[in-house]
Order: structure tokens, then C-alpha cells, then sequence
């Protein structure tokens, strides 16, 4: 199969505010977007956000497991992909998300015009990891990444005022800043801009990926290969 068009994940943190509303502005801000550029899209992946981790926490507070913690967040970012796909429309998404990489190759090669959306999958994977999963299996051209954040830095840019942005970064450079040296310490809900699934996945497959701010503008930058955001090199 040929690389062909981009894989878009949506953070989940773009998708409510701290009141833990919707921001409904944002959401269709990124549906006409998707609408627009439905010919350049394969795939869109979407967190579980805010939401997930309130039900997260609840649960860890009454000690259930790491598992069913997992499965919340699973379900809550598959009801924010399915809400995003129904208002882009029948016309440009498929009215469903696919819970397996199977299930979505077979979509993709039944519907090749349509947008398919994802949530999480499987336990102890992260809805980054599914991306870059997606991305592998249809050959994207590129994955981009929107975060509330433009890129990654040395250091947490909220709490350090020295905190440098990297145009670049490679993936071993990615494990120390992002401390990724053990998968063990990862909790159900934990966010991380890349985790170890992710930074296997991109290695071995060698397609670029682009870690920018959650905004349709630099969407479209990363598409066109303009130099936004950081570029972690596969």
C-alpha cells in the first residue's frame, strides 16, 4: 500500500474546558476543518480528555482496578469520536468507530472516501498509540498531533518559565524527556504527548509525526509539511 493521506488525533483536552463544558465553538471549528480536508484524511483518533479522567478518578476512588479504569476512558473517547463524526456527517464519516485495527483496514478499503474515527481500543494503550497504529497499517503519510500545547519542550512550559520548544527531537531524546525509561509506572488515564507503544510504533514504521498545538490553522500547516509544532524523527 502507498503512503498515502495524513492520520489526525485530537486531544481530548481540546474538547472541554475547565468548567468541564464541551467547548461546542472548538468542536465545530475542527468538524469543518475535517469536512473541508476530508480528501486528505484518513483517519481520526480522540481522546477521552477531561471526561475520562473524572470517571477515572472516581472509580480509583472506590479502588477499582487499573483495567476497568482503562475501559472507562476507552468508552468515553469512542462516545467523543462517534459525537464528531456524526456532526461532520454521513456524507464525509463513517457513522461509527471501529474498535480494531482490523476492523478499520477493512472499513477503509470498503469506504475509501470516508473519514473513519477512533477512540481507544485496548486496555493499557493510549489513544496516541492507536494513532500511531492507524498510522501504520494504512500507510499515512504523516500523523499530526493536536495537544494544548505547541510542541514538546525540555521541561513543563506551565511550570518553567526556561523551558525550551524542540523544532526537532529524536526518539531516544523523547524517552528522557518524556521519562519514558519503564512502561510500569503508566496509570489508567495518565496523559503523556508520546508513550512507549507509540515511540515502538513510529520506529519501526519510520513515518513522521508532528506534535503541535490543537488548532485547525496549524492542522493545516503540519499537512502541508510546514515546520510547526515538533517533529519527532522515526
Amino acid at each position: 500500500m502507498a503512503r498515502g493521506k495524513h492520520i489526525l488525533k485530537i486531544g481530548g483536552s481540546l474538547l472541554f474546558d475547565d468548567k468541564l463544558n464541551v467547548n461546542t465553538a472548538k468542536v465545530q471549528e475542527f468538524v469543518e476543518f475535517i469536512k473541508k480536508n476530508a480528501g486528505r484524511i484518513d483517519c481520526v483518533v480522540v481522546g477521552g480528555g477531561k471526561i475520562a479522567r473524572l470517571y477515572i478518578d472516581a472509580a480509583r476512588a472506590v479502588h477499582a482496578n487499573e483495567a476497568l479504569q482503562d475501559m472507562l476512558g476507552i468508552k468515553v473517547s469512542r462516545l467523543n469520536a462517534i459525537a464528531i463524526a456524526n456532526l461532520a456527517g454521513p456524507a464525509v464519516a463513517y457513522q461509527g468507530v471501529p474498535e480494531s485495527i482490523a476492523e478499520l483496514v477493512r472499513l477503509k478499503s470498503a469506504l475509501p472516501g470516508k473519514v473513519v474515527f477512533l477512540g481507544g481500543m485496548e486496555i493499557g494503550q493510549s489513544t496516541t498509540s492507536v494513532a500511531c497504529e492507524a498510522a501504520e497499517a494504512l500507510e499515512a503519510e504523516s500523523l499530526v498531533i493536536g495537544t494544548d500545547v505547541d510542541g514538546i519542550y525540555t521541561k513543563d512550559p506551565d511550570k518553567y518559565k526556561d523551558a525550551k520548544k524542540f523544532d526537532e527531537i529524536t526518539l531516544a531524546e523523547v524517552t528522557k524527556i518524556l521519562d519514558l525509561g519503564s512502561a510500569a509506572n503508566q496509570q489508567a488515564g495518565e496523559y503523556r504527548i508520546l508513550d512507549n507503544v507509540s515511540l515502538g510504533i513510529i520506529g519501526r514504521s519510520k513515518f513522521p509525526v508532528r506534535v503541535v498545538k490543537g488548532e485547525t490553522k496549524t492542522f493545516e500547516a503540519a499537512f502541508a509539511g510546514n515546520k510547526v509544532g515538533t517533529l519527532v524523527k522515526g
